[in-house]
């Protein structure tokens, strides 16, 4: 299974990063790839909606991993019913 949220993390950031290495006067490639990153994450972001239990009242989608193992920090990600509407707004605004 695709990791959802860790996408919708760092796919704006990965298309950044290509955007920054690309040559500037390349302006079509650049909106090109914008555009590309713009269309994961708008369709990660329907994808996490429509595929969303309402009637759960726990944690969903949730990715968890050590992260420096030695310390006993872990990378953890997980959407709350409550914060579902803040993804919207914020993706589909973008």
């Amino acid at each position: 299974m695709v990791p959802i949220l860790s996408s919708l993390i760092f796919a704006p950031l990965v298309g950044a990063v290509i955007i920054l290495m690309l040559p500037r006067n390349r302006v079509g490639l650049i909106k090109a790839v914008a555009l590309f990153s713009t269309a994961i994450v708008l369709g990660l972001a329907i994808y996490l909606m429509a595929h969303y239990n309402y009637t759960l009242p726990q944690i969903q989608f949730v990715e968890q991993m050590p992260w420096m193992a030695p310390l006993n920090i872990w990378y953890f990600v997980g959407v709350f019913s409550d914060r579902l509407a803040r993804i919207y707004r914020l993706y589909f605004l973008l």
